[in-house]
């Protein structure tokens, strides 16, 4: 369990992390549309329709959870906490065959790091 002192700093890097996966999936979509593979297709169009849609939702939640906390409310910002401990779950139905290399090696990891930070900071509240 982290000191009570470093949850406001695992929160704001859990937020951090959070929003540079979706940057992360942005950019490989861009690089996809470059040079689009027609038999990916579909599969990066559900990350861009479905994916990116439901973590921005998410994000905007840990956002005002976020500020919540910092008046005093941990109960939202745990129960997102909770919710991203799932996510390499919740992706498993979404391939990156589509990505390069390089763009599904950086999703990767950052679902990683949202999944360690989400149970450090559940584990805090």
């Amino acid at each position: 369990m982290e000191p009570q002192s470093a949850v406001p700093v695992l929160a704001e890097e859990f937020v951090k992390e959070n929003q540079r996966l979706v940057t992360f999936i942005e950019k490989a979509l861009r690089d996809f549309a470059r040079q689009p593979a027609p038999q990916w297709k579909h599969q990066a169009a559900c990350w861009e329709t479905r994916v990116i849609p439901i973590l921005e939702t998410h994000l905007c939640n840990m956002q005002k959870a976020m500020k919540e906390f910092l008046q005093g409310k941990s109960e939202t910002l745990r129960h997102e906490a909770a919710y991203k401990m799932g996510l390499t779950k919740d992706l498993d139905n979404f391939t990156l065959a589509w990505a390069t290399p390089e763009n599904s090696r950086m999703i990767k990891e950052a679902v990683r790091e949202i999944v360690l930070r989400a149970c450090r900071l559940h584990a805090s509240l």
